[in-house]
Formats: C-alpha cells, sequence, structure tokens
C-alpha cells in the first residue's frame, strides 16, 4: 500500500466524516483512478482547488465514498450508511454549485471539475448514460466558454486558471473521444457540415510545431482524432444513409480528398512526436511512467489511423490490409504487462475491481479483436483484452467487451468448420480462414437498458439487399447470464439500425443548462 500522505483538507470546514473521506480521496481515489495521463489533474489540482471550493470539496467525498464502497472498506463506513452519506454529500455539492453559478460567484473552471468529478462518480456507478449527458452539458459550457474568451481578446486569465483551464480543455477532449468511439456522439446533418466541418483542414498543412511537453503532444493528437472520428462518423452514413443520395454526389471524391488531408496530420503528429520522444531521451527525462505514457499515444495514434484508412470503403475487407498495425497494437499493449501504472492498493484481497478514468489499453484492443481478421493476431488481442488491468477504463468495461468479441467470432466464424472439413490441410486451413465480407460484423452498439442489463447490436451487411443491414440482438443480464433477444431485424442505413437498438429511458443532467 502506498504511504499516507498529510492531508491539505485539515483546516477546511466540514465533519469527522467528511474529513474521513477528504483524507481517502487524497491517498487512495486519486491514485486509484489516475492514469499517466492525468495524475498532476487528480492528485494535485482537484486537491488545490478544493480547498477553497466547498462544491468540489462535496463531490470529491461524494466520489472517495462510491470508491470505498466497491473497495470493500467497509472500515471506513458501512455499506447502508455508505450509500445516505453518499446522497448527502451529493446533494451538497450540486445545491452549492448551483447556487453559486445562479449567483455568478464560480468560476467556469470550477463549474468544469466539478462536472469531471461527477462524469467520474457515473463511472464509478455504472450510469454509463448519465456520464455522457454530464459529458454533453461540460462540453456545451466549454464551447460557451471558447466563445466568450475569443470574442474579447483583452480578457485577462490567471496563469493558474489557463493552466487548469487547459488540463480541462485536455480531458474532456479525450472524454469526447471516449464518447465518438462508443459510436453515441450526435450526428450533424450530412452535407451541410461535412463542408463547414473540414473546410479548415486545407489550410492545415505540414506537421504540427515542435512539443515541449507530453501535454502538447496529446492536445495536438487529441485535435487530428476529433477530426478523423467526425469523419468516420460521416462516411458512415455517407456509405450507409437511411435515404439514398442525390446521383450526381461524387461519394468517392469527397471520402477520398478529405480521408488524404487527414491521413497527412496524422503522419505529421506522429513524426513530430517521434522527435519529441528523441530529444526527451537525449535529456535523460525518460522513465517507465513516460514510456508507458508514450506507448498508450501510439496505441491510440494506430488504432484511429487504422480507422480513418478503412472508413472509405464500402465494404469491410479493407481492414484486412492493416494486419500489420494491428499486431503493432497487440505488441505494445502486451509491453504494459502492469497497465499504464502500477496496481492501486486494494483493500481485500481477491477483490477484482479496477478502473481507470482516462481510456488506456481496452478500446485499441477492442477494435483490434473486432476488426482484425487474421486469426492469430485477433486472438492475441482477445487474450489481452480479457486479462486487462484495470478492467474498466472510462465508458470501456473490459468484461463487456470481451463477451462481445466472443460473439463477433462466432458469428464471423460459424463456416470455419465446414471450410477446415473440406481442405486437405486443416491446420493452414484454420490459420488462413477469413470471414467473407457479408458474414462480418460491421458494427456494433451497446445500449444501457436501466441498471441490470445492457443490449448489444451487431450489425451487418446483406447480399441481396445492397444499402441494408441487418442486426443481431443480446440482452446482457446483470448477474453474467446472456439470451439472443432479435436475430435478422432489417433495416435501411446505420441510423436504422441505432433506432431499432435504442434504450427506452431518459435521464437529465445538472449541467445541461450552465452553459447559458
Amino acid at each position: 500500500m502506498s504511504s499516507i500522505k498529510r492531508n491539505p483538507f485539515h483546516d477546511c470546514s466540514g465533519t469527522v466524516l467528511e474529513h474521513r473521506f477528504l483524507n481517502f480521496f487524497y491517498n487512495h481515489t486519486a491514485p486509484f483512478i489516475s492514469s499517466y495521463f492525468d495524475c498532476d489533474f487528480w492528485n494535485e489540482l482537484i486537491p488545490s482547488v478544493g480547498r477553497s471550493e466547498p462544491a468540489i470539496r462535496h463531490a470529491m467525498i461524494t466520489v472517495a465514498v462510491v470508491h470505498a464502497r466497491l473497495e470493500y472498506a467497509h472500515h471506513l463506513l458501512g455499506t447502508e450508511d455508505s450509500r445516505r452519506f453518499e446522497l448527502e454529500q451529493y446533494d451538497k455539492a450540486i445545491r452549492l454549485l448551483r447556487r453559486h453559478v445562479v449567483a455568478n460567484g464560480i468560476t467556469v473552471e470550477v463549474t468544469l471539475m466539478c462536472c469531471v468529478l461527477l462524469i467520474c462518480l457515473e463511472f464509478l456507478r455504472g450510469s454509463m448514460a448519465q456520464a455522457i449527458l454530464h459529458l454533453q452539458g461540460g462540453m456545451n459550457i466549454m464551447h460557451s466558454y471558447h466563445a466568450t474568451t475569443s470574442s474579447v481578446p483583452a480578457l485577462q486569465v490567471s496563469p493558474s486558471s489557463a493552466h487548469i483551464a487547459s488540463k480541462l480543455e485536455i480531458i474532456f477532449c479525450g472524454l469526447r473521444i471516449q464518447w465518438m468511439l462508443c459510436g453515441q456522439a450526435s450526428r450533424p446533418t450530412l452535407l451541410d457540415e461535412i463542408a463547414l466541418d473540414f473546410a479548415s483542414l486545407a489550410a492545415e498543412t505540414g506537421p504540427p510545431r515542435p512539443f515541449k511537453t507530453f501535454d502538447e503532444a496529446r492536445s495536438s493528437l487529441n485535435h487530428v482524432q476529433i477530426h478523423s472520428l467526425r469523419f468516420v462518423q460521416f462516411s458512415a452514413e455517407l456509405l450507409y444513409p437511411a435515404v439514398p443520395l442525390s446521383a450526381d454526389f461524387d461519394i468517392e471524391k469527397t471520402l477520398y480528398v478529405t480521408r488524404t488531408q487527414l491521413m497527412t496530420q496524422f503522419d505529421g503528429w506522429f513524426e513530430t512526436f517521434k522527435v519529441f520522444v528523441e530529444d526527451r531521451a537525449k535529456e535523460g527525462m525518460v522513465d517507465i511512467s513516460f514510456r508507458n505514457g508514450c506507448t498508450l499515444l501510439k496505441m491510440h495514434f494506430l488504432t484511429s489511423r487504422i480507422w480513418l484508412y478503412a472508413t472509405i470503403f464500402p465494404h469491410d475487407m479493407a481492414w484486412d490490409d492493416k494486419v500489420d498495425d494491428f499486431a503493432m497494437i497487440v505488441e505494445l499493449a502486451s509491453s504494459l504487462t502492469s497497465g499504464p501504472l502500477l496496481p492501486a492498493p486494494k483493500y481485500v484481497a481477491g477483490n477484482k475491481f479496477s478502473f481507470t478514468f482516462e481510456m488506456g489499453v481496452i478500446a485499441p484492443l477492442y477494435l483490434t479483436a473486432m476488426k482484425c481478421r487474421n486469426r492469430a493476431v485477433r486472438r492475441r488481442a482477445m487474450s489481452l483484452l480479457s486479462s486487462a488491468m484495470p478492467r474498466r477504463e472510462g465508458l470501456w468495461d473490459a468484461d463487456v467487451l470481451t463477451y462481445v468479441i466472443g460473439r463477433i467470432v462466432e458469428i464471423e466464424e460459424k463456416a470455419l468448420g465446414a471450410h477446415v472439413a473440406s481442405s486437405f490441410d486443416p491446420v493452414i486451413a484454420a490459420e488462413t480462414f477469413m470471414p467473407t465480407n457479408e458474414d462480418r460484423v460491421v458494427d456494433v452498439t451497446i445500449q444501457h437498458k436501466g441498471e441490470d442489463c445492457l443490449s448489444i447490436t451487431y450489425m451487418m451487411r446483406n447480399a441481396e439487399r445492397p444499402g441494408w443491414l441487418f442486426i443481431k440482438q443480446d440482452v446482457v443480464s446483470q448477474d453474467g447470464t446472456y439470451k439472443i433477444e432479435k436475430e435478422e431485424v432489417y433495416t435501411r442505413g446505420l441510423e436504422g439500425c441505432r433506432e431499432a437498438a435504442a434504450s427506452a429511458f431518459e435521464i437529465g443532467s445538472l449541467f445541461e443548462d450552465c452553459s447559458d
């Protein structure tokens, strides 16, 4: 267990129980949920601001209470008392935040830090839909903040405020990328917003400026990733439209030109990043944490670039061109044998709960296992995904995704037995087997249906009905039992698939109205 640090909240107001969980947050929760990317935010910035901001303190306590309960740290507070205390602290944080927002007595940075804490809280609770709504509200606030500062150039911002704002922007960009990778981000009007969103790409030529810090390297990659993932969404909507597009619209030209520009940006980022890493090595500023952070960035770079490459093709065979890149992702992931950082302290031997706020290895391994049909590489990715630690990274749950990949392999390899049986060399036949385009899963959506189960939808092409997809749908119960609920429900376009898979519940977010 890590050494106990001095509680920086000892002179803050609060009850004995509140101070007990502030101390727990500072010594255990913050190191537990942070990774290389956001370590200073959770371990330094949040506690520093929390000393003077009661809303932040009570949000910290709420997160710490849930974390302690998940870790079975019952010596701090019994389960039932813990739930009551959690609700009490959550209510205090919300009331204080709303009061300050109404009175205009709180900075945008504090509001967004509260938003991050509540997103983390919902991650820990497993309430992903609520976390996404908080994320949407936070991004709206961030957008309004940028609009205000850009329209008032003379606006004075203190160095500390600028540093916090920079950190928050990186965190929200990272969360937005997770959201987009999960396929949950809103989809804009196609043709109008394609021109608007990518008009600036032509002006962004050449590699980015040299990176001075790791945050600069990550922020630059985030920028290209967000453009790229929006393009992936646009491409999917164009290739699988809900209604036929105009006959004179040149899909191939529109997609190819923009993809080429984005690929150039990715390549420019990677060249600049390599120089940054080499310079740090020459200065003797490379430790295990830095190396692991670089490994994660390379994995995220490769994941986004592969997806960008394959997205403009109206078939799934294009992914087969990237087997070497998939193999590299697996190699990089296997080098992180203990995860991005050393395992956090646990309170009960054998307790399997593990979580970090930021995205790490799970998403790249999931994409690799889903889209790489080379059976050797796919199974290595599946093996790593099934044992990856931590088991949950932000929106990504490795246990759920391990099940999903198993079902994808079952669906895609249904013809494997017949293929091997008809071959002269069964071993080679099994090693080289590739599913047909129509047997491949195009996309997967995972919807939370309340607290008890998930609805997992697998989208596939149909050879006899071009432009149409059909879906297979599983229901995953909380106790780990599974059943196939629907099969071969035909629908036109990806949006039709999403509507067929949508959950039937509505929830709201505290931050929806904070951007005014």
